[in-house]
Order: structure tokens, then sequence, then C-alpha cells
């Protein structure tokens, strides 16, 4: 789909580099971007900076000549085009806001008989996914141990890339790869065979109970270690009544993840472990010795050569058992040959970048023809103010605890305002805003950058938050409810649009080029930024450009249009981090 926002870029960089041809230089780029502050135009090229050098002469001079050069006489988007301090700035015509309107209009439009599902597109997203499948692997909880807020960050990120890709005409398929094999697994259940008296490890809560208590016995008792490595043993053998211990405690164990999910909205296509690949792992680590890719050291360990590009590491332990990064080329190989994609990307913190450079460098060795569209995505961690999160220490926060808590402070926050709402109207509210802004507070964080987990920080309602975009939301919903307009007026084709308007139309403007680029980029936080300003610029709309009380019925029907307008961009910018509207706040 081709967008205003792309079609006046495209005509503003051909005038710009005709007019450079015209001083015998030819250059492919004219290095567009929006204005920073509308008073200097809309558009500004900084060509000139690259093309005086070459021309001799500075780019305030040569941003002069070419200004006075190009005609916009038969422009469609621009109205002017002046210099200052060496950049070329464009100015968009009243042509530009009408057909920026009229397109995000149309885009909200459903199908019809004349209008058919295959041609319509939401403002916004693009087809450069079409026929295209991509396999996006997120979350990955270790069974046996609670779902603590560190998890958060690859859940709901992987999930808001999950929207980004199926907007953009991609088959998304969400993965959830989960840790039922390892040493984990194995001392807890050597934890379940000692402790006797302890309860039955029917949830979360209780299994970190014997999951800390295990790790204290091994520190005092460190022949307790060789047993877990035992009952490891006993796992990937495929001992009959060890392996019905494991599906216990994955059962008991995904019951907690499920309804932390549930609260998140978030949903897989398909859930596995690595119980599924100890197998095929193992017939890996023989086609690379077989390959020259690994070799049997003397200790026993089969030791991947991968020097010296990268450290060289073990792929199958001395008694035999598997690794990580064993099972995980094998899982490489399993979702290409299930889902033949173009794209595979495996979200985690970054503290394992060393392990999926291994794996991709495997990969490679391998020959495997989709280790190029192979991805990683590492993220900075969760921390509390204590320090580290650790599990074995029984230093970790809950991750439904503190879902239930955000939306317990909304609770009252809803309350407070003393709105005529039902219980259950005031219970939906705060579930949305609760859960919304404890998603916000991660997403609009840089991905590379470490978070400090403050729970009260982390569900504010006032300044950069999701509350405050949500309402922003409902705000514009609350301009048709209360005058009573179900359906949208024409827009007036001469209206003449006031700065306060064309600020909201060019932020309106570039929502698709946000889109691409937030997914392109594996940057969440562009998203929040940019929904972060429409709303403000919305605000400071609303404040100054009286709607149902315009000034005329031209001003009303176009400030209705911009009202819509705003409220379908918000909301689509808000759905693809995963956050829902309410009807009402």
């Amino acid at each position: 789909m081709s967008y205003v926002f792309d079609e006046a870029k495209q005509e503003a960089a051909q005038l710009v580099l005709d007019a450079l041809s015209s001083q015998g230089l030819r250059l492919k780029d004219a290095r567009l971007v929006p204005t920073k502050d509308a008073q200097h135009g809309s558009l500004a090229s900084s060509a000139c900076f690259g093309a005086a050098k070459q021309l001799k002469t500075t780019p305030p001079l040569l941003a002069e000549k070419l200004a006075s050069k190009i005609s916009l006489s038969q422009s469609r988007y621009f109205a002017s085009v002046t210099a200052m301090n060496g950049y070329l700035n464009f100015t968009y015509s009243q042509q530009f806001y009408y057909e920026t309107l009229s397109q995000i209009a149309s885009s909200s439009e459903k199908p019809t008989p004349t209008k058919s599902p295959s041609s319509y597109a939401p403002y916004g997203s693009n087809a450069s996914g079409k026929g295209k499948t991509i396999v996006l692997e997120y979350s990955q909880p270790n069974v046996g141990k609670p779902m603590h807020v560190g998890h958060i960050r690859s859940t709901i990120i992987g999930d808001c890339f999950r929207r980004l890709y199926a907007f953009n005409g991609w088959k998304a398929v969400s993965m959830n790869y989960l840790g039922d094999s390892g040493m984990q697994v194995a001392k807890l259940l050597l934890a379940i065979e000692l402790f006797q008296d302890m309860p039955e490890p029917k949830n979360e809560k209780i299994m970190l109970e014997y999951y800390v208590k295990i790790h204290q016995k091994i520190a005092e008792d460190p022949e307790l270690e060789k047993k877990a490595r035992q009952l490891l043993e006993k796992i990937e053998v495929g001992d009959p009544a060890t392996l019905k211990n494991v599906r216990y405690i994955r059962e008991k164990s995904y019951q907690a993840f499920q309804r932390n999910y549930d609260l998140l909205g978030v949903s897989f296509d398909e859930v596995i472990g690595e119980s599924a690949f100890i197998e095929d792992s193992k017939k890996v680590v023989q086609e690379a010795v077989k390959r020259g890719i690994a070799s049997k050291e003397k200790t026993g360990e089969t030791l991947a050569k991968l020097e010296p590009q990268l450290p060289n590491t073990v792929l199958l332990r001395s008694n035999g058992t598997t690794l990580y990064l064993t099972r995980d080329v094998s899982l490489a190989e399993y979702k290409h040959q299930k889902y033949r994609f173009e794209k595979s990307v495996v979200f985690t913190a970054a503290e394992q970048n060393l392990h999926f450079r291994q794996l991709l460098r495997l990969l490679e060795l391998f020959g495997k023809p989709y280790a190029s569209t192979y991805h990683h995505v590492g993220f900075g961690t969760i921390d509390l103010p204590s320090g580290k999160m650790s599990t074995r220490k029984g230093n970790v926060v809950f991750l439904e605890d503190v879902l239930n808590e955000a939306i317990g402070f909304a609770l009252k926050e809803v309350q407070s305002r003393q709105q005529a709402y039902a219980p259950e109207t005031q219970q939906e509210i705060a579930r949305s805003v609760g859960i919304a802004a404890l998603k916000y507070s991660v997403l609009r964080i840089q991905m590379e950058k470490n978070i400090v987990f403050v729970p009260e920080e982390a569900v504010k309602f006032d300044g950069n938050t999701a509350s405050y975009l949500q309402y922003m939301a409902v705000r514009a919903k609350n301009v048709f409810r209360k005058g009573k307009i179900s359906q949208l007026p024409s827009l007036p084709t001469s209206y003449a649009f006031n700065s306060k308007e064309q600020e909201l139309v060019s932020l309106l403007s570039f929502y698709p080029s946000v889109v691409s680029s937030s997914a392109n980029s594996f940057s969440p936080q562009a998203l929040c930024d940019y929904a972060f300003k429409l709303a403000t610029c919305f605000s400071s709309f609303y404040d100054a450009c009286p709607v149902l009380k315009a000034e005329t019925d031209e001003a009303k029907a176009a400030r209705l249009h911009l009202v819509k307008s705003t409220q379908g961009v918000l909301e689509s910018a808000l759905g693809l981090l995963g956050i829902q509207v309410p009807e009402r706040m």
C-alpha cells in the first residue's frame, strides 16, 4: 500500500535531486526527514551538506541557490520550500492534509461486498510479509520454577512483535519453548524424593520452596549433586517412572504459567519442551563428530570446535547427557522443517548472546540453508532494587503477584474518581489499565537497557504511561458519544487546516513508517514514543480547537475526522503493544 507520507517524501526527494542535477551533480539520496519544529517546515533535506563539498561551495549557499530553482507550481503535496542553515525545508500543502485524513478514513472502512477482505488493509500496515512465515520464540520459562517478573520482558516483547509482523502481512507463528529438561528439573525431582515432610508440590510457590531447599542441601552435601546427575541421566534415557514425575511437574508449572498468560492476553501457536529434542540432539552430536565440527575429548565430553571466531563449547557431557545448545540445534531444524520460515527470531536476555552466537555458528558449519535467517534478539535484565533475582535463593517477585497488584492499584484509582460505574465495569477497567501500565513501563525502555523493577513506579498513572494513552483514546471516543455521532461526515475538500490541526495530521501521516521501522529494528520503544507523542499532540489540539462547537460546519467535520483518525491510530499502536483500550475510564 502506498501512503501519502511516502508519496510526499518521494516527491520532495525528486525535486531536490532534480535541482542538484541541474548543477551537474547526480545523487541517489535526498536525505529527507520530518522536521522537529513545524515552524521550520514539514520535511527537511540535508543533501546540501554532502553536495556542497563536491560543488566547491558551502551548504547554506547551495541550499539558497537550490531553493530558488525548485518550482512547486506542479507540486501536489508542498506549498513552499525554503533554505535554512544549509537545509532545504519543504512545507506541506493543504492537499497533503486532506489526502492523509481521507486515506485514514478509507483504511478504517471494514470489508464490504464492493471492498473485499483481500483489498482491506488497516492504516499503518503494509504487505511486506505477504506469503512469508516468521517464527517468534519467546517467554520460555523453566518448569519447576516460578514465572517471576523477569519473564515479563521476553513474554510481552515477543508478543508485541508477533502482532507487528502479523499486522504487516506475515504469517506470525508464536512458540513457547519450555525448559522441561536439564539440571533444574533433576534437582527438583531429587528434592521431592528427599523432602517427604514437605507439602505436595502442587503449585509454583511450593516448588520454589523445594528448589531453594535442595540447593541449600547440595551446598552442605556435594554428594547430592551426583544424585541429581543420575536423575538427569534417567530423564535423558527416557526412564518411565522419572518421566512420569517430570510430566507432573510440567503440568503443575504450566497451570501457573497459563494464569499469567491469561492476565497478559498472550497466547501461543505452539508450546513445546526441550525434552522433545533429546534424542534428535544426540544425533546432532554424532553428525558434528562425523563432519569434524566436534570431537570427543579425553575427559569424555564432546566439544564443538568454534575457535578462533568463538569459544569452543561442550555439545555432550561425559555421561552422555545433552545441553541447551545441543537441543537448540535440533529445535532450529524442527522449526524449519515444520514451518519453512523466511525468518525465525528468538527473544531472550542478552546474557545469552554468546550462547546464540555459538548456535548460529553451528548452524553455519552444518550448512543449514536457513542459518542466515535465524536470529536472536537480546534484551537487558529486570532486577530488583536489592539486586539480581535468584530462584536458587528464593529472591524473586512472582509475576502473577505483580499483575494482580497492578490491577488492584488501578481499581483504587478507578474507584477514587467516583464515576457511576457498576462493580463489574470497574473491575474490567482496572484489569485493562493495570496490565497496560505494567506492560508499557517495560516496553518503553530501550531493549538493551537493564531495568530495576520497582512495582510502585511500574504502575504509575501520570506522565508517559499507558493509562495516559488509554485515557486520550477514550477521550476521543467520548467526543462521538457526547455528540451522539454514529457516522463520520464527509471531509470538506476546501478546508484550510490551522497549525494545531496540521501538526496532528503530520504526526498521523508517518504512523506507517513507525510501524515498519519498529518491526525491522526490533524497537518496541519506538512505537511507545510515537504513541506518547500522538497522545500529547492530540491533547494540545483538543484544548485549542473546539470540535462539537466548532466555528463552522466545515471545521466541525474536519475536526471530527481528526478525532476519529487519532482514536484509530492510537488504538492501533496500543494494540500492537498488546494494550487494550477500555470503552470508558
